[in-house]
């Protein structure tokens, strides 16, 4: 299995993780919400749950804010190199052509594959460092997160050579 490969399939696996392990976390931290209701509503020890049940699986938000803000900057510092050169890697007139891509990885999800001019291209990477913009902030990260995801898979499609 080639390195490159490898490694888009362990960042799949990690993202699929993490779309799936977000609802679980918070369905959780919504049952102790709903048993700390009751227990301050029907009595001291009703539904109680013993504060060690729930502390392995209780994440500190301030992390995972921290984690998002970095994974937003380090996203878009990762546009700014690929974008560097943009011609050269990301255009039909550069050293990967659309037609060469098409031969390497048929069934790649590639949204830069639409056109071969740097117009799209362009267009892709401003929207795509918008997305990660919005991500480090956290504006409506539900939404901004498996967008985001999809651009920068498109992007690293396209020339996976890099």
């Amino acid at each position: 299995m080639k390195e490159d490969s490898f490694i888009a399939i362990a960042l799949t696996i990690i993202t699929l993780v993490a779309l799936v392990a977000w609802p679980a976390l918070l369905l959780l931290l919504r049952a102790q919400a709903f048993a700390n209701r009751f227990t301050n509503t029907l009595g001291k020890n009703f539904l109680k749950l013993p504060s060690w049940t729930l502390s392995p699986l209780v994440f500190d938000v301030r992390s995972l804010a921290l984690f998002r803000i970095a994974l937003g900057f380090v996203t878009m510092a990762d546009l700014v190199g690929r974008g560097s050169d943009m011609e050269a890697f990301f255009t039909d007139d550069g050293i990967f052509p659309r037609s060469a891509a098409a031969q390497k990885d048929r069934f790649a999800l590639c949204l830069n594959m639409l056109s071969g001019g740097i117009t799209l291209q362009w267009v892709i990477f401003i929207a795509c460092g918008i997305l990660a913009a919005l991500f480090a902030v956290g504006y409506r990260t539900r939404i901004t997160t498996p967008v985001l995801w999809i651009f920068v898979i498109s992007i690293h499609n396209r020339n996976n050579l890099l």
